[in-house]
């Protein structure tokens, strides 16, 4: 449902989810993973986790859409209205579990037929909380790690190896 359960308030962007939904077409994502290497004296965790970055996408799709939210935003001092979006988020299915190991969230990827239904109007509070809750099948997408400095490189789908990792399930 789009009310919080535990306060029994509306959530923030209920408003929006009832009547300004949208989709962002995307051909991918990144996400990174955190892993923590362990102190050599006292063999615990470190407590700052070094960081990988992971090229994401769907197997066999050029393309797929993540449901999205828009509303508008007003400047009070300038009186400028600007057109504010916002993707939603689910929780992780078990391979973005592994990979956004820090919050365990992942963009709601919506198959074709369901990216439509997201778009009409007429969904109830309950329809549009499934929708927005989805999880693609973790069998259905491809995920790999790329070069830390993937924005600047020129080659942010490139493949790069980190040894010191351990590889990805994609287990359902």
């Amino acid at each position: 449902m789009l009310i919080d359960e535990n306060s029994g308030k509306e959530k923030m962007f209920r408003k929006a989810a009832l009547d300004r939904r949208c989709l962002i077409l995307s051909s991918e994502f990144y996400e990174w993973r955190h892993i923590y290497r362990l102190n050599k004296k006292t063999n615990q965790p470190l407590k700052t986790a070094d960081k990988y970055p992971y090229h994401i996408g769907l197997k066999d799709k050029e393309y797929f859409f993540i449901a999205a939210i828009w509303q508008n935003w007003i400047d009070k001092e300038t009186g400028e209205t600007i057109d504010c979006v916002a993707l939603v988020t689910t929780e992780a299915n078990s391979l973005m579990r592994q990979i956004h190991n820090s919050k365990k969230r992942m963009p709601t990827m919506l198959p074709d037929d369901l990216a439509w239904e997201w778009m009409m109007e007429d969904l109830d509070e309950k329809r549009i909380t499934e929708l927005a809750t989805y999880q693609i099948n973790p069998t259905e997408m491809v995920a790999y790690t790329v070069e830390k400095e993937f924005k600047t490189t020129g080659t942010p789908s490139k493949a790069f190896v980190y040894d010191e990792i351990p590889d990805l399930s994609y287990e359902v």
